[in-house]
């Protein structure tokens, strides 16, 4: 559904999302597996309330999801559920509920062997709050490291370094580190790096 939302094809998509709930209402609602796929099955409309900006909607909706993932410990549609519930905090720009939101669902998924399709984004979501609030670089830079190592994400965190480096004071001890991890000598040796590595 969520693609066929993102290639303008609504009426597919709300014919298909429609199709999905009836077939989940079939089954007992008691069932943990029901659960699970009703929650999976809000996905489409939180996303539609994301992007027509219904706040108290959508924040309900992913409160509703966590609850209900909470109560059957599914953790990895707990992560979901705050993935999703960040957006809405950004509207009512929330920051510091943002990253509690962000931070929780990212222990969550750290901790598991087999991360979430969600752990790259929430590991950005981080990044980008942490770096606006200006918090302690001693957070930020583990961030950034991690994304650095992740390969899927690789090529992404070149553009944290850069939005962190332009928070801080040149030189200084964070600077340094990131100038050294990347065998430059300023800023604009270091965007060099990453524009040739950007373009492979």
């Amino acid at each position: 559904m969520t693609t066929l939302a993102n290639t303008n094809k609504l009426d597919q998509a709300n014919t298909h999302q429609q199709l999905f709930e009836e077939y989940v209402s079939q089954f007992d609602t008691n069932l943990r597996d029901t659960k699970r796929a009703k929650i999976l099955a809000s996905t489409y409309p939180i996303i539609l309330h994301i992007i027509q900006q219904n706040i108290e909607e959508g924040k309900k909706l992913c409160l509703d999801n966590q609850r209900i993932a909470t109560e059957i410990k599914d953790t990895n549609l707990i992560i979901n559920s705050q993935y999703y519930l960040s957006e809405f905090l950004i509207y009512e720009r929330d920051l510091d509920g943002y990253i509690r939101v962000s931070e929780y669902a990212y222990e969550l998924d750290k901790s598991r062997s087999e991360k979430s399709s969600f752990y790259i984004g929430n590991l950005m979501h981080l990044a980008d709050a942490y770096i606006f609030k200006g918090v302690p670089g001693s957070k930020i830079l583990p961030l950034l490291d991690e994304l650095y190592q992740i390969p899927n994400s690789r090529l992404g965190s070149y553009s944290y370094f850069i939005k962190f480096l332009g928070t801080i004071h040149i030189p200084s001890p964070e600077s340094d580190s990131i100038f050294n991890a990347f065998q430059s000598e300023n800023l604009i040796q270091f965007c060099q790096y990453a524009i040739q590595q950007s373009e492979g």
